[in-house]
């Protein structure tokens, strides 16, 4: 092997473990098992991929709007808007008679459906949502 070829394949493994290493120990991966978690979860989403569509239980309401604006959620599962605002806040379905009591800062209000259904709602401030309950 020439000189010129062995300083460049050495180059090479040098980078991909590098590379390797960061990716194990860096932040925002998978914790490995046995590996302690974080001690704290965050009240409000960190970022998605899309804000305004996801799957899951939680709703954020947050000073620009709902979030996610779209939520698909299984059926009996217990859906939770969280207020992350400054301000009281009050869920409003747009065709069923559901509505929350007043949320106040940092507080949440629950919902469970018990049928498939797609629920449109909004709250006093013109903020609009919609959850998809899936069976």
């Amino acid at each position: 092997m020439s000189p010129g070829r062995a300083l460049s394949l050495s180059l090479a493994v040098a980078v991909a473990a590098a590379l390797s290493t960061a990716a194990c120990s860096g932040a925002g991966g998978t914790a490995a098992a046995g590996s302690p978690r974080p001690s704290s979860v965050p009240t409000s989403p960190v970022a998605s991929v899309d804000p305004n569509f996801d799957s899951g239980l939680n709703i954020y309401i947050t000073p620009a709007g709902f979030h996610p604006h779209w939520l698909v959620a299984p059926l009996h599962g217990a859906i939770t808007w969280h207020n992350d605002t400054h301000r009281s806040q009050v869920v409003v379905f747009d065709h069923q008679a559901v509505r929350s009591s007043v949320i106040p800062p940092g507080g949440t209000f629950t919902y469970t459906p018990s049928d498939p259904i797609s629920i449109a709602y909004h709250s006093a401030l013109g903020r609009h949502g919609v959850i998809q309950v899936q069976s």
